[in-house]
Order: C-alpha cells, then sequence, then structure tokens
C-alpha cells in the first residue's frame, strides 16, 4: 500500500528526476527512499565532465525499477527467463523515454573518433585516387592490395551510423570484405 513500493511511481518519479537533473546538469548517483521518509535522500553531483551521466542515469532506474518490479510482485522472479523478461520489458521502457539523451551523449562521445576516422578514409581515398590516375590500375595501390574498396566504403559509412547495432554491423562488413579479400 506504500506509493514508493510500486514500480510504477517510482520509475515515473526518476524519469522525471532524470529530466529535470538533464536540465539543471547535474546526475542521480544514488538514490535512497526508506517508507518511514518524507523526503527522498538522494547523493547529487554535478555532472560537469562526467559524459555518462544520462547513461549511469538510465542504468539506476533500470536497477531500482526491475527490483520494485521483482519485490512487488515476486511471481516474475519465479524463473531465470520470466526475471529476464521483466528487467528487459523495463530496459524498453526506460530506454524509449531517455534513449534520445542516452544516444546523443553517445555520440558526443564517440565525435572526435568518427572525426578522425572520416580523416583517414578522406586520405586514404586521395592516396588511392592519386595513385589510380598515374598507373591507370586499381589494383596497384597498396591500398588495394591489402583491402578492397567494398570494405573501404563499409568503414566510410561508419561514422553515418547512428546506433551501436548499425556501427556493429558496418565493422562485420568491413571484416567479411576484407576476409573475402584474403581467401581463395
Amino acid at each position: 500500500n506504500d506509493k514508493m513500493s510500486l514500480p510504477g511511481y517510482i520509475y515515473r518519479h526518476l524519469i522525471r528526476k532524470h529530466i529535470v537533473r538533464s536540465a539543471v546538469g547535474e546526475e542521480i548517483v544514488d538514490f535512497t527512499t526508506t517508507p518511514n521518509d518524507s523526503e527522498d535522500r538522494e547523493v547529487v553531483q554535478t555532472r560537469g565532465n562526467n559524459s555518462r551521466s544520462s547513461r549511469h542515469d538510465a542504468h539506476g532506474i533500470i536497477k531500482h525499477v526491475t527490483a520494485a518490479l521483482l519485490e512487488v510482485r515476486p511471481g516474475l522472479a519465479s524463473s531465470p527467463s520470466m526475471t529476464e523478461m521483466s528487467a528487459t520489458a523495463v530496459e524498453m521502457l526506460v530506454f524509449g523515454e531517455i534513449y534520445n539523451e542516452v544516444f546523443d551523449e553517445i555520440a558526443q562521445l564517440t565525435k572526435e573518433q568518427d572525426n578522425n576516422l572520416s580523416v583517414k578514409m578522406e586520405k586514404l581515398f586521395a592516396n588511392s585516387d592519386n595513385f589510380d590516375n598515374r598507373s591507370n590500375s586499381c589494383c596497384d595501390s597498396a591500398a588495394d592490395r591489402m583491402v578492397s574498396q567494398q570494405a573501404i566504403a563499409a568503414l566510410s559509412s561508419l561514422p553515418e551510423a547512428h546506433t551501436s547495432t548499425d556501427k556493429l554491423s558496418r565493422c562485420v562488413e568491413f571484416l567479411e570484405c576484407v576476409s573475402a579479400r584474403f581467401t581463395i
């Protein structure tokens, strides 16, 4: 009967806290409440240089809501598969709400690496084009002998991929092209 033990209330409360903290520039580090507390006791840290704050918040929300759900509905913890499905459902709800913020944080974190990769790919293409113009043969350059153009295209498209799954599939495509190049 305590509304703080209801998973839905905890979910709404923590999502609201995350939204407020994101707007103010703080991060949920710890969230503790006991049924007798009239106010939440929480430890708050200024975001500053912490580039993982939305991911930390998402992890904390998922952890607390899943724990509350399994405590309130013990049948969901009756088997490992039920527990897994419950946790997955909570993850889907949380990421459905704050996915854009988490993804923007990851994109900002990897922006420099993506830019560096783009510059290296442009240099590789420029070197390959210069060599091809001199010899009229696309297979004479060292880069072409080692890596196929499809593999280079897969790497070139990596900064354009928006999700980690897309980035991973482009890396797999690159490795498949390299592997195909060296198999007989």
